[in-house]
């Protein structure tokens, strides 16, 4: 999960971390962005977004990321097909690309 944190209030940040703590989630690193403060976490979900976002009104955003949603199939239930020259790719068959490398050199 990340939140995004008004800078203005230390408190805030803390009561942030209080409830983040209250649920049994850790907070795994912080980053400043402009005037703001961005808390990244072990876990999430919109259940504890939600809770975030009403019980702390300093919280700018919260995005419940979890486990890596753009490769979740549940969150794309339907395939993307790119036509490649004759190729589909992204089609119901397995489809391997194989290249140069943009880092190699002449001598490989």
């Amino acid at each position: 999960m990340i939140v995004i944190v008004d800078e203005a209030g230390v408190r805030m940040l803390e009561s942030v971390q209080a409830t983040f703590v209250e649920r049994g989630v850790r907070v795994i690193g912080t980053s400043r962005i402009g005037q703001c403060v961005a808390l990244f976490t072990d876990q999430g979900s919109f259940e504890l977004a939600r809770q975030i976002r009403s019980d702390c009104p300093g919280v700018r955003v919260v995005f419940p990321v979890v486990g890596s949603p753009l490769c979740d199939r549940s969150n794309f239930p339907v395939s993307t097909v790119v036509d490649v020259g004759s190729t589909a790719v992204g089609g119901a068959l397995f489809t391997v690309m194989a290249g140069p490398c943009a880092v190699e050199g002449p001598q490989g």
